[in-house]
C-alpha cells in the first residue's frame, strides 16, 4: 500500500484474510489504518523454532539468504519474532502450525 490513496477500499469490510503473507506488511498496513476490522493472516514459511534447533532446512535457507543478500536480505524468523511482530501491529494472538516437511503456517489473528 502506498502512502497516497489505496486502490482498493479496506474500510467497507469487516474482516481480511492474507494468506500468503510475504512479509506481512499489507497486514500492517491495514490492521494500523483500519482497526475495527477483524483479520487473519497466514504466512507459508520456514519458521524456525524459538531455540533456533529444530529445523535444520529452515537454518539452512537463513544461511542461503545471508550469503546471497548479505545481512540486509532475506531471512527467516523465529515464531517468537513473528509473535512480536504481529503484536506490534495490531493482532491479539499468533500460532505456528506446522505443515508436511520444514515448512509451517504462521498464523495471526486479529
Amino acid at each position: 500500500m502506498s502512502a497516497g490513496k489505496p486502490r482498493f477500499d479496506f474500510s467497507k469490510h469487516k474482516t481480511v484474510l492474507d494468506v500468503g503473507g510475504a512479509n506481512g506488511h499489507l497486514s500492517c498496513q491495514l490492521a494500523a489504518r483500519h482497526p475495527h476490522q477483524g483479520g487473519v493472516l497466514i504466512a507459508i514459511e520456514n519458521v524456525i523454532d524459538d531455540e533456533r534447533r529444530q529445523n535444520a532446512f529452515g537454518l539452512l535457507m537463513s544461511l542461503n539468504m545471508l550469503i546471497e543478500f548479505g545481512a540486509e536480505g532475506g531471512f527467516d524468523y523465529t515464531g517468537a519474532q513473528y509473535d512480536a511482530w504481529c503484536r506490534g501491529a495490531g493482532f491479539a494472538r499468533t500460532e505456528v502450525m506446522p505443515l508436511m516437511g520444514p515448512t509451517s503456517a504462521a498464523i495471526a489473528y486479529k
